[in-house]
């Protein structure tokens, strides 16, 4: 139990960095940076800048089963970054490539590197990014030390389903992968277990003029069932859903292995190479929400012979169920679905978008799942 609540610490500690207070990195633009590419990812070589933050971090002082999180705060690491969008305001498509700035802080809770990774998407679908002029990725991946930040230039042309060519205003997210290279030497958390996905930055995009490049995506369907506290324990691991356990299941997302004697954080592939995983929602705001799966990378994930996402229009009586069979994994691989609120936002006198958000605000990125080699 106690190995579940410090998981369950630094899981929260790196999902709510994005809520902190964003530091200004104007003054330290990194310099053009170099990438090679593999398998979809950018390793830069670029210098980070110094930033000086003080990062004492205090001596062990409690031997307590329980842990006070206050304490815990300071004595290990909470593996995360923040990343944003410098000006979250407005950003404007008027053909061909778009540029924005992206800061990324936050760094100085760390005691250990972290592996960076971000993507951009755009109503779910993450898009081709270049780096401060680097040739194109999907996932922009950089290793930080504590108390070290960046302010990044993205550029981007933007690709969407052709289910969206005829909104004026689409929804722009920061999705942050956070890889600790080292296990904190205060804590004995498995590396596996102190990883995360996160979304943090939104901004929304208005568009001057149509898009006409399009991602090839066909939606798989979910299956709705009476949502109650008794169907919502028979097909949802209650661990992976707090909100269940304290009698609160209004919002409810997720994904887990389809086999229920699986742990919540992996599941094992099939004779084939492939995996089964349940997608679920029940989200009380009547809301319309895009589901898209990914590896690391920025890999967009295909399932159930070919589908690449899902949409669930939120009803306060439905639960909302999806068993996904993902080909071509191999152990390591893993799955994150990211949750993305689609809004209809109108313009007000002074031409600024009103948006209703749901019960995810701008979305929400999942538990991450290994795969692992079927020893059977």
């Amino acid at each position: 139990m106690k190995f579940k609540k410090i998981a369950a610490f630094i899981l929260a500690a790196a999902l709510l960095s994005g809520c902190a207070v964003r530091e200004d990195y104007s003054e330290y633009i990194s310099e053009p940076v170099q990438s090679v590419q593999s398998d979809s990812v950018s390793e830069s070589s670029a210098d980070i800048s110094d930033i000086s933050i003080d990062t004492s971090i205090s001596e062990e002082s409690s031997d307590d089963e329980e842990i006070n999180t206050s304490v815990y705060a300071e004595k290990y690491s909470n593996f995360g970054a923040i990343v944003n969008f410098e000006n979250e305001d407005k950003i404007e498509y008027n053909g061909g490539n778009v540029t924005v700035p992206i800061s990324v802080g936050g760094t100085n809770g760390n005691t250990t590197d972290l592996e960076l990774g971000i993507l951009l998407c755009i109503n779910g679908f993450c898009q081709e990014i270049s780096v401060n002029g680097s040739e194109p990725t999907d996932m922009y991946i950089k290793t930080y030390e504590p108390d070290r930040g960046d302010l990044l230039e993205i550029t981007f042309e933007p690709r969407i389903p052709e289910k969206d060519k005829d909104k004026t205003i689409l929804i722009c997210n920061i999705v942050a992968y956070f890889f600790p290279t080292v296990t904190d030497e205060k804590n004995s958390v498995a590396l596996d277990h102190s990883r995360s996905v996160s979304f943090h930055g939104a901004a929304p995009m208005y568009l001057n003029t149509p898009i006409t490049d399009f991602i090839d995506a066909e939606p798989e369907e979910f299956e709705t069932i009476p949502k109650t506290m008794s169907t919502i324990k028979e097909n949802i691991n209650l661990y992976g859903d707090p909100n269940v356990e304290t009698g609160n299941p209004d919002r409810i997302f997720g994904i887990q292995p389809s086999k229920s004697e699986e742990y919540i954080n992996k599941f094992v592939l099939n004779d084939d190479g492939s995996g089964d995983i349940t997608v679920y929602g029940g989200l009380e705001d009547e809301q319309l929400y895009r589901i898209t799966l990914y590896k690391k990378g920025g890999k967009l994930l295909t399932f159930n012979g070919g589908k690449s996402y899902l949409e669930m229009e939120m009803k306060k009586d439905e639960l909302y169920m999806a068993d996904l069979n993902i080909p071509d994994l191999k152990p390591g691989d893993y799955v994150s679905a990211f949750f993305t609120p689609i809004v209809d936002a109108t313009l007000d006198d002074r031409g600024i978008a009103d948006f209703s958000y749901g019960k995810l605000d701008q979305g929400a990125a999942s538990w991450i799942m290994f795969a692992e080699e079927n020893k059977i």
